[in-house]
C-alpha cells in the first residue's frame, strides 16, 4: 500500500472529508485530493501533521511495506466479543422473561448490552477512528433494538389487532401458538426494519 493510498484509507477511517482535513492542515482541498491521487506528495510538516491526526507513525505512513493491521486485528477480535457479550444479554433477557413474565429479566438483559457496549468502546475510542463504531453498531443495533421492541408489544399489546384478525382465520391451538409466538415475530421484524435502515444510513455516509 502506498501512501497516497493510505491517505485516502485513513481519511475515510477517521471520518473526515477532504475540506476537513485540509481545514485542519491548512491546506487547500486540492492539495489533498493530489495526494489522495497521488499526483503529489505532502511535505515532511504535513507528514508529521498527518500521523497525529490518524495516530499512526511517520514510518508507517512513509513506509509501503509497514502496515497498521496489528491494532486493527485487535479491535475486530474486541468487536465479535462484545457482540457475543450484546447477544448473550438479549438471549437472557428472552428466556427469563418467556419464564418470570418480570420487567426486570429485561432490565437484567439490557445490563449485559450495555457491559458489552462498554467494553467494546473501551478499546476503540482511543483509536479515535469512527469506522470502528460503525463497524460495531451497524452489526449490533438489530441486537440492541430487540428487547425495547419486544418489551413495548408484550404490555403494549400493539399486537392485538393482528391477532384477533387472524385468530378467526386459525382454530384454537394454533392460535394459542400465535399468540406466545407473535410479539417475537413482530419485535424481530420491526427491529429487522430499523436494522436495515441505520445499515443503509451509516453505508451511505461512510461513502
Amino acid at each position: 500500500m502506498n501512501l497516497s493510498e493510505k491517505l485516502l484509507k485513513l481519511r475515510k477511517q477517521s471520518g473526515l472529508s477532504q475540506q476537513e482535513l485540509a481545514d485542519q492542515l491548512n491546506v487547500s482541498r486540492q492539495s489533498v485530493s493530489k495526494w489522495e491521487l497521488n499526483e503529489s506528495v505532502p511535505d515532511i510538516s504535513n507528514i508529521l501533521a498527518l500521523s497525529e491526526i490518524y495516530h499512526v507513525s511517520t514510518d508507517y505512513l512513509l513506509k509501503d511495506s509497514i502496515e497498521n493491521d496489528t491494532k486493527e486485528n485487535r479491535i475486530d477480535l474486541m468487536i465479535v466479543i462484545s457482540t457475543c457479550i450484546v447477544f448473550i444479554g438479549l438471549l437472557s433477557a428472552y428466556m427469563l422473561w418467556k419464564h418470570y413474565q418480570n420487567s426486570i429479566c429485561l432490565l437484567v438483559g439490557m445490563l449485559i448490552q450495555i457491559i458489552g457496549i462498554i467494553i467494546f468502546e473501551i478499546f476503540a475510542l482511543p483509536t479515535h477512528q469512527q469506522k470502528y463504531q460503525r463497524k460495531f453498531f451497524s452489526i449490533n443495533i438489530w441486537l440492541l433494538c430487540f428487547i425495547p421492541i419486544f418489551y413495548m408489544s408484550e404490555y403494549t399489546m400493539t399486537y392485538q389487532l393482528i391477532y384477533n384478525k387472524l385468530h378467526q382465520l386459525i382454530d384454537g391451538s394454533m392460535s394459542s401458538i400465535l399468540l406466545f409466538y407473535l410479539p417475537t415475530f413482530l419485535s424481530l421484524l420491526l427491529s429487522f426494519i430499523i436494522f436495515v435502515l441505520i445499515r443503509k444510513y451509516i453505508f451511505k455516509n461512510d461513502k
